[in-house]
Protein backbone atom coordinates (compact mmCIF):
# COMPACT_ATOMS: atom_id res chain seq x y z
CA UNK A 1 0.00 0.00 0.00
CA UNK A 2 1.24 3.45 -0.88
CA UNK A 3 1.66 5.86 2.04
CA UNK A 4 0.47 9.42 1.65
CA UNK A 5 3.55 10.72 3.46
CA UNK A 6 5.47 9.95 0.24
CA UNK A 7 4.04 13.20 -1.11
CA UNK A 8 6.37 15.13 1.14
CA UNK A 9 9.34 13.66 -0.73
CA UNK A 10 8.46 16.00 -3.56
CA UNK A 11 8.97 19.74 -3.70
CA UNK A 12 5.81 21.83 -3.72
CA UNK A 13 6.55 23.23 -7.16
CA UNK A 14 6.90 19.68 -8.54
CA UNK A 15 3.29 18.71 -7.87
CA UNK A 16 2.11 18.88 -11.46
CA UNK A 17 0.25 15.90 -12.84
CA UNK A 18 3.01 14.51 -15.06
CA UNK A 19 5.79 14.59 -12.47
CA UNK A 20 3.45 13.28 -9.82
CA UNK A 21 2.31 10.45 -12.11
CA UNK A 22 5.89 9.31 -12.67
CA UNK A 23 6.75 9.67 -8.98
CA UNK A 24 3.60 7.77 -8.04
CA UNK A 25 4.31 4.94 -10.48
CA UNK A 26 7.90 4.36 -9.38
CA UNK A 27 6.92 4.61 -5.71
CA UNK A 28 4.03 2.17 -5.84
CA UNK A 29 4.41 -0.28 -8.70
CA UNK A 30 1.89 -1.67 -11.15
CA UNK A 31 -0.91 -2.60 -8.73
CA UNK A 32 -1.96 -0.34 -5.86
CA UNK A 33 -4.48 -1.18 -3.14
CA UNK A 34 -5.93 0.90 -0.35
CA UNK A 35 -8.81 0.41 2.06
CA UNK A 36 -11.16 3.25 2.99
CA UNK A 37 -13.74 2.52 5.71
CA UNK A 38 -13.73 -1.16 4.84
CA UNK A 39 -13.92 -0.68 1.06
CA UNK A 40 -10.95 -1.97 -0.92
CA UNK A 41 -9.87 0.11 -3.92
CA UNK A 42 -7.46 -1.39 -6.47
CA UNK A 43 -5.75 0.81 -9.08
CA UNK A 44 -4.12 -0.88 -12.09
CA UNK A 45 -1.18 1.12 -13.46
CA UNK A 46 -0.41 -1.34 -16.25
CA UNK A 47 -2.42 -1.82 -19.43
CA UNK A 48 -1.86 -5.58 -19.44
CA UNK A 49 -3.16 -5.93 -15.89
CA UNK A 50 -6.24 -3.88 -16.74
CA UNK A 51 -6.90 -6.06 -19.80
CA UNK A 52 -6.38 -9.31 -17.88
CA UNK A 53 -8.82 -8.35 -15.13
CA UNK A 54 -11.42 -6.04 -16.65
CA UNK A 55 -11.60 -7.69 -20.07
CA UNK A 56 -10.52 -11.32 -19.85
CA UNK A 57 -12.16 -11.76 -16.44
CA UNK A 58 -15.13 -9.51 -17.19
CA UNK A 59 -17.54 -12.11 -15.80
CA UNK A 60 -16.10 -11.33 -12.37
CA UNK A 61 -15.49 -7.60 -12.75
CA UNK A 62 -18.66 -6.38 -14.52
CA UNK A 63 -20.44 -5.05 -11.45
CA UNK A 64 -20.84 -1.39 -10.47
CA UNK A 65 -21.00 0.32 -7.09
CA UNK A 66 -23.87 2.76 -6.56
CA UNK A 67 -23.29 5.15 -3.62
CA UNK A 68 -26.07 5.35 -0.98
CA UNK A 69 -26.58 9.06 -1.73
CA UNK A 70 -27.69 8.11 -5.23
CA UNK A 71 -29.29 4.71 -4.72
CA UNK A 72 -31.41 5.20 -1.60
CA UNK A 73 -35.12 5.91 -2.31
CA UNK A 74 -35.15 8.43 0.55
CA UNK A 75 -32.29 10.37 -1.06
CA UNK A 76 -31.70 10.90 -4.80
CA UNK A 77 -33.34 7.56 -5.74
CA UNK A 78 -31.42 7.17 -8.99
CA UNK A 79 -30.19 3.61 -8.81
CA UNK A 80 -31.61 3.07 -12.30
CA UNK A 81 -29.06 5.41 -13.90
CA UNK A 82 -27.44 3.25 -16.56
CA UNK A 83 -23.80 3.60 -15.54
CA UNK A 84 -24.56 2.72 -11.92
CA UNK A 85 -26.77 -0.33 -12.38
CA UNK A 86 -25.19 -3.41 -10.83
CA UNK A 87 -24.86 -6.70 -12.65
CA UNK A 88 -28.22 -8.47 -12.82
CA UNK A 89 -31.41 -8.73 -14.86
CA UNK A 90 -31.83 -4.96 -15.27
CA UNK A 91 -28.19 -4.61 -16.32
CA UNK A 92 -28.56 -7.36 -18.91
CA UNK A 93 -31.70 -5.78 -20.36
CA UNK A 94 -30.03 -2.35 -20.46
CA UNK A 95 -27.11 -3.83 -22.34
CA UNK A 96 -29.38 -5.70 -24.75
CA UNK A 97 -31.28 -2.51 -25.55
CA UNK A 98 -28.24 -0.22 -25.78
CA UNK A 99 -25.81 -2.38 -27.76
CA UNK A 100 -27.52 -1.96 -31.16
CA UNK A 101 -27.13 1.83 -30.80
CA UNK A 102 -23.40 1.65 -30.10
CA UNK A 103 -22.35 -0.06 -33.33
CA UNK A 104 -20.63 1.64 -36.28
CA UNK A 105 -23.74 1.17 -38.39
CA UNK A 106 -25.95 2.86 -35.80
CA UNK A 107 -23.54 5.77 -35.41
CA UNK A 108 -23.41 6.24 -39.17
CA UNK A 109 -27.16 6.90 -39.26
CA UNK A 110 -26.56 10.12 -37.29
CA UNK A 111 -23.67 11.46 -39.37
CA UNK A 112 -25.90 13.88 -41.26
CA UNK A 113 -27.11 15.67 -38.15
CA UNK A 114 -23.61 15.65 -36.67
CA UNK A 115 -22.29 17.40 -39.76
CA UNK A 116 -25.06 20.01 -39.64
CA UNK A 117 -24.34 20.70 -35.96
CA UNK A 118 -20.62 21.01 -36.74
CA UNK A 119 -21.27 23.56 -39.46
CA UNK A 120 -23.44 25.60 -37.12
CA UNK A 121 -20.65 25.50 -34.53
CA UNK A 122 -18.05 26.66 -37.07
CA UNK A 123 -20.35 29.48 -38.17
CA UNK A 124 -20.78 30.69 -34.58
CA UNK A 125 -17.03 30.55 -33.98
CA UNK A 126 -16.38 32.38 -37.25
CA UNK A 127 -18.76 35.17 -36.26
CA UNK A 128 -16.76 35.68 -33.06
CA UNK A 129 -13.30 35.54 -34.62
CA UNK A 130 -12.63 39.22 -33.87
CA UNK A 131 -13.72 38.90 -30.24
CA UNK A 132 -11.84 37.44 -27.31
CA UNK A 133 -13.24 34.06 -26.29
CA UNK A 134 -12.30 32.54 -22.94
CA UNK A 135 -12.11 28.78 -22.41
CA UNK A 136 -15.48 28.76 -20.63
CA UNK A 137 -17.18 30.40 -23.62
CA UNK A 138 -15.56 27.89 -25.95
CA UNK A 139 -16.75 25.08 -23.70
CA UNK A 140 -20.32 26.44 -23.85
CA UNK A 141 -20.23 26.52 -27.65
CA UNK A 142 -18.91 22.96 -27.84
CA UNK A 143 -21.46 21.78 -25.29
CA UNK A 144 -24.30 23.33 -27.30
CA UNK A 145 -23.14 21.65 -30.50
CA UNK A 146 -22.75 18.18 -28.99
CA UNK A 147 -25.78 18.27 -26.72
CA UNK A 148 -28.02 19.56 -29.51
CA UNK A 149 -26.93 16.62 -31.65
CA UNK A 150 -27.66 14.16 -28.85
CA UNK A 151 -31.03 15.68 -27.95
CA UNK A 152 -32.08 15.50 -31.58
CA UNK A 153 -30.91 11.90 -32.00
CA UNK A 154 -32.29 10.61 -28.71
CA UNK A 155 -35.47 12.65 -28.22
CA UNK A 156 -36.06 14.36 -31.55
CA UNK A 157 -35.77 17.71 -29.75
CA UNK A 158 -34.00 20.69 -31.32
CA UNK A 159 -32.06 22.94 -28.92
CA UNK A 160 -31.19 26.25 -30.55
CA UNK A 161 -29.27 28.12 -27.82
CA UNK A 162 -27.01 27.23 -24.90
CA UNK A 163 -29.61 28.58 -22.44
CA UNK A 164 -32.27 26.16 -23.66
CA UNK A 165 -34.38 25.03 -20.69
CA UNK A 166 -33.72 21.32 -21.11
CA UNK A 167 -30.00 21.82 -21.66
CA UNK A 168 -29.65 23.94 -18.53
CA UNK A 169 -31.77 21.64 -16.37
CA UNK A 170 -30.07 18.48 -17.58
CA UNK A 171 -26.60 19.90 -17.06
CA UNK A 172 -27.45 21.07 -13.54
CA UNK A 173 -29.05 17.80 -12.44
CA UNK A 174 -26.33 15.60 -13.89
CA UNK A 175 -23.66 17.80 -12.31
CA UNK A 176 -25.36 17.26 -8.95
CA UNK A 177 -25.40 13.53 -9.67
CA UNK A 178 -21.64 13.59 -10.24
CA UNK A 179 -21.07 15.36 -6.93
CA UNK A 180 -23.43 13.03 -5.10
CA UNK A 181 -21.24 10.07 -6.03
CA UNK A 182 -18.24 11.42 -4.12
CA UNK A 183 -17.69 10.36 -0.53
CA UNK A 184 -15.82 13.60 0.06
CA UNK A 185 -19.03 15.54 -0.59
CA UNK A 186 -21.50 13.45 1.39
CA UNK A 187 -20.63 11.48 4.50
CA UNK A 188 -23.64 9.21 3.94
CA UNK A 189 -21.63 7.49 1.19
CA UNK A 190 -19.18 6.37 3.89
CA UNK A 191 -21.67 5.91 6.74
CA UNK A 192 -24.93 4.70 5.11
CA UNK A 193 -26.71 4.78 8.48
CA UNK A 194 -26.92 8.57 8.05
CA UNK A 195 -29.71 8.01 5.51
CA UNK A 196 -32.03 7.66 8.51
CA UNK A 197 -31.29 11.21 9.72
CA UNK A 198 -34.56 13.25 9.67
CA UNK A 199 -34.47 16.10 7.16
CA UNK A 200 -35.77 18.56 9.80
CA UNK A 201 -32.78 17.95 12.05
CA UNK A 202 -30.26 20.83 12.34
CA UNK A 203 -27.28 20.04 10.13
CA UNK A 204 -29.35 17.91 7.76
CA UNK A 205 -29.50 20.56 5.06
CA UNK A 206 -27.79 18.13 2.69
CA UNK A 207 -30.82 15.85 2.93
CA UNK A 208 -33.27 18.67 2.25
CA UNK A 209 -31.20 19.64 -0.78
CA UNK A 210 -31.13 16.13 -2.22
CA UNK A 211 -34.92 15.86 -1.88
CA UNK A 212 -35.27 19.03 -3.99
CA UNK A 213 -32.89 17.63 -6.60
CA UNK A 214 -34.79 14.34 -6.64
CA UNK A 215 -37.99 16.20 -7.50
CA UNK A 216 -36.21 18.11 -10.29
CA UNK A 217 -34.65 14.92 -11.61
CA UNK A 218 -37.94 13.06 -11.80
CA UNK A 219 -39.68 15.98 -13.54
CA UNK A 220 -36.88 16.37 -16.11
CA UNK A 221 -36.70 12.69 -17.02
CA UNK A 222 -40.49 12.52 -17.40
CA UNK A 223 -40.85 15.75 -19.41
CA UNK A 224 -38.05 15.11 -21.89
CA UNK A 225 -39.12 11.50 -22.36
CA UNK A 226 -42.67 12.64 -23.15
CA UNK A 227 -41.21 14.97 -25.79
CA UNK A 228 -39.52 11.98 -27.40
CA UNK A 229 -42.76 9.99 -27.39
CA UNK A 230 -44.69 12.91 -28.89
CA UNK A 231 -42.15 13.28 -31.68
CA UNK A 232 -42.50 9.55 -32.28
CA UNK A 233 -46.30 9.60 -32.43
CA UNK A 234 -46.44 12.82 -34.43
CA UNK A 235 -43.76 11.53 -36.83
CA UNK A 236 -41.96 14.88 -36.62
CA UNK A 237 -38.65 14.72 -38.47
CA UNK A 238 -36.39 11.67 -38.46
CA UNK A 239 -37.11 8.68 -36.21
CA UNK A 240 -35.88 9.25 -32.66
CA UNK A 241 -33.94 6.81 -30.53
CA UNK A 242 -36.49 6.54 -27.72
CA UNK A 243 -39.08 5.34 -30.23
CA UNK A 244 -36.97 2.39 -31.33
CA UNK A 245 -35.76 1.67 -27.81
CA UNK A 246 -39.32 1.52 -26.49
CA UNK A 247 -40.41 -0.80 -29.29
CA UNK A 248 -37.42 -3.05 -28.58
CA UNK A 249 -38.18 -3.00 -24.84
CA UNK A 250 -41.73 -4.20 -25.44
CA UNK A 251 -40.43 -6.84 -27.83
CA UNK A 252 -38.16 -8.41 -25.19
CA UNK A 253 -41.12 -8.82 -22.84
CA UNK A 254 -41.19 -5.66 -20.71
CA UNK A 255 -44.55 -4.21 -19.71
CA UNK A 256 -45.57 -0.70 -20.80
CA UNK A 257 -44.53 0.79 -17.45
CA UNK A 258 -41.25 -1.15 -17.38
CA UNK A 259 -40.46 -0.08 -20.94
CA UNK A 260 -41.03 3.58 -20.07
CA UNK A 261 -38.85 3.25 -16.97
CA UNK A 262 -35.98 1.44 -18.70
CA UNK A 263 -35.96 3.57 -21.85
CA UNK A 264 -36.18 6.90 -20.01
CA UNK A 265 -33.17 5.90 -17.87
CA UNK A 266 -31.17 4.60 -20.84
CA UNK A 267 -31.88 7.79 -22.79
CA UNK A 268 -30.70 10.17 -20.06
CA UNK A 269 -27.64 7.97 -19.48
CA UNK A 270 -26.66 8.09 -23.14
CA UNK A 271 -27.15 11.85 -23.20
CA UNK A 272 -24.97 12.35 -20.14
CA UNK A 273 -22.29 10.08 -21.58
CA UNK A 274 -21.90 12.23 -24.66
CA UNK A 275 -21.82 15.64 -23.02
CA UNK A 276 -19.38 15.27 -20.10
CA UNK A 277 -21.93 16.39 -17.53
CA UNK A 278 -21.23 13.44 -15.30
CA UNK A 279 -17.97 12.37 -13.75
CA UNK A 280 -15.96 9.47 -15.09
CA UNK A 281 -17.33 7.15 -12.43
CA UNK A 282 -20.80 7.45 -13.90
CA UNK A 283 -20.45 7.48 -17.64
CA UNK A 284 -18.61 5.21 -20.08
CA UNK A 285 -18.14 7.94 -22.69
CA UNK A 286 -17.23 10.70 -20.35
CA UNK A 287 -14.52 13.14 -21.29
CA UNK A 288 -14.37 11.91 -24.85
CA UNK A 289 -16.50 14.71 -26.27
CA UNK A 290 -16.47 18.29 -25.01
CA UNK A 291 -13.24 18.06 -23.03
CA UNK A 292 -11.48 16.11 -25.77
CA UNK A 293 -12.40 18.85 -28.23
CA UNK A 294 -10.98 21.44 -25.84
CA UNK A 295 -7.76 19.42 -25.72
CA UNK A 296 -7.73 19.43 -29.53
CA UNK A 297 -8.06 23.22 -29.62
CA UNK A 298 -5.21 23.52 -27.13
CA UNK A 299 -3.02 21.13 -29.12
CA UNK A 300 -3.52 23.16 -32.29
CA UNK A 301 -2.55 26.35 -30.45
CA UNK A 302 0.56 24.74 -28.93
CA UNK A 303 1.64 23.07 -32.17
CA UNK A 304 0.79 25.43 -35.06
CA UNK A 305 3.00 23.48 -37.48
CA UNK A 306 0.76 20.44 -36.99
CA UNK A 307 -2.30 22.60 -37.60
CA UNK A 308 -0.81 23.96 -40.84
CA UNK A 309 0.03 20.48 -42.11
CA UNK A 310 -3.47 19.22 -41.29
CA UNK A 311 -5.03 22.20 -43.06
CA UNK A 312 -2.78 21.64 -46.06
CA UNK A 313 -3.96 18.04 -46.34
CA UNK A 314 -7.61 19.13 -46.24
CA UNK A 315 -6.98 21.77 -48.93
CA UNK A 316 -5.10 19.34 -51.18
CA UNK A 317 -7.72 16.62 -50.89
CA UNK A 318 -10.92 18.67 -50.91
CA UNK A 319 -9.94 22.02 -52.31
CA UNK A 320 -11.70 25.16 -51.07
CA UNK A 321 -15.21 24.41 -52.28
CA UNK A 322 -16.60 22.49 -49.28
CA UNK A 323 -16.02 21.38 -45.71
CA UNK A 324 -14.92 17.82 -44.86
CA UNK A 325 -17.53 15.12 -44.33
CA UNK A 326 -17.33 11.87 -42.41
CA UNK A 327 -16.88 9.88 -45.61
CA UNK A 328 -13.70 11.89 -46.32
CA UNK A 329 -11.98 10.45 -43.26
CA UNK A 330 -10.14 7.61 -45.10
CA UNK A 331 -8.54 10.20 -47.40
CA UNK A 332 -7.48 12.53 -44.58
CA UNK A 333 -4.94 10.20 -43.01
CA UNK A 334 -2.84 12.90 -41.32
CA UNK A 335 -5.89 14.61 -39.82
CA UNK A 336 -7.11 11.24 -38.56
CA UNK A 337 -3.73 10.61 -36.90
CA UNK A 338 -3.82 14.06 -35.30
CA UNK A 339 -7.17 13.23 -33.69
CA UNK A 340 -5.87 9.88 -32.46
CA UNK A 341 -2.73 11.50 -31.07
CA UNK A 342 -4.87 14.04 -29.23
CA UNK A 343 -6.64 11.19 -27.45
CA UNK A 344 -3.28 9.67 -26.49
CA UNK A 345 -1.46 12.91 -25.69
CA UNK A 346 -4.16 14.48 -23.58
CA UNK A 347 -6.52 11.94 -21.99
CA UNK A 348 -8.90 14.08 -19.99
CA UNK A 349 -9.54 11.66 -17.18
CA UNK A 350 -7.03 9.90 -14.92
CA UNK A 351 -8.94 6.65 -14.47
CA UNK A 352 -11.19 4.37 -16.47
CA UNK A 353 -14.70 3.40 -15.39
CA UNK A 354 -14.50 1.77 -11.93
CA UNK A 355 -15.63 -1.85 -11.78
CA UNK A 356 -16.69 -3.89 -8.77
CA UNK A 357 -15.50 -7.45 -8.14
CA UNK A 358 -18.28 -10.08 -7.87
CA UNK A 359 -16.33 -12.54 -5.74
CA UNK A 360 -12.93 -13.14 -4.17
CA UNK A 361 -10.21 -13.41 -6.80
CA UNK A 362 -6.47 -14.10 -6.94
CA UNK A 363 -4.24 -12.25 -9.42
CA UNK A 364 -0.44 -12.34 -9.41
CA UNK A 365 -0.51 -13.67 -5.85
CA UNK A 366 -2.68 -10.71 -4.78
CA UNK A 367 -6.05 -11.38 -3.19
CA UNK A 368 -8.80 -9.12 -4.49
CA UNK A 369 -11.79 -9.39 -2.12
CA UNK A 370 -15.43 -9.49 -3.15
CA UNK A 371 -16.83 -5.96 -3.42
CA UNK A 372 -13.46 -4.37 -4.21
CA UNK A 373 -13.54 -1.39 -6.58
CA UNK A 374 -11.08 -1.96 -9.45
CA UNK A 375 -10.05 0.73 -11.92
CA UNK A 376 -7.39 1.33 -14.55
CA UNK A 377 -5.05 4.33 -14.45
CA UNK A 378 -5.39 5.88 -17.91
CA UNK A 379 -2.64 8.49 -17.56
CA UNK A 380 0.02 6.03 -16.43
CA UNK A 381 -1.03 3.30 -18.82
CA UNK A 382 -0.77 5.84 -21.62
CA UNK A 383 2.65 7.30 -20.96
CA UNK A 384 4.79 4.87 -18.97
Amino acid sequence: MWNIHCLYAMQANDLDQNKFANFYYHSTGEIVSLTVFGTTIVVLNNKDDATNLLDKRSTIYSDRTCPPMIQEPSLLDWGGFGSLVGYGDRWRKYRRLMNPWLTKQAVASHHGHQERATRKLLQRLLERRQKYMCSHELECELFLSISATLLHSIYGYEAMTSDDHYLVETQAILSFLAGAALSSNYLVNILPILKHVPDWLPGAGWKRDVIKWRTKKEALIKDIYIIGLKNMSNNEGAPVMVASLRADALEIGLTEDEADDYVSQIAITMFSGGTDTVSMTLSPFIYLTVNTLIMFFMAMVLYPDVQKRAQAEIDSMLGHSRLPKVEDRPRLKYVDRVVQETLRWGPVTPIAVPHTCFKDDIYKSYRIPKGAIVMGNVWLGNDL
